[in-house]
């Protein structure tokens, strides 16, 4: 996936997570920062 695509759907995800559970946000902060980290 394109860094810029990557950026906007974890921006779409984090923005909808008002909604969400504590546990929820947690597992979706760590995929974004996942996703973030460089590949080696």
């Amino acid at each position: 996936m394109p860094l810029d695509e990557l950026a906007e759907s974890g921006l779409s995800a984090l923005s909808a997570a008002g909604s969400l559970t504590s546990q929820a946000v947690h597992r979706l902060v760590a995929v974004t920062l996942a996703g973030l980290r460089p590949s080696n």
